[in-house]
């Protein structure tokens, strides 16, 4: 599934770290209060 439409400003932040060449796997997850906050993505539609 692919949802960079969701989160342009992550999109272009591993562009440049990464480049375009790169596939990444993994998972994004909002921390505050040095809690992860699964309803802060949810509410990202």
């Amino acid at each position: 599934m692919d949802i960079k439409f969701r989160y342009p400003e992550l999109v272009a932040s591993l562009r440049r770290a990464a480049g375009d060449l790169c596939i990444l796997d993994g998972e994004i997850v909002v921390i505050r209060k040095d809690r992860i906050d699964f309803q802060a993505l949810q509410r990202r539609e």
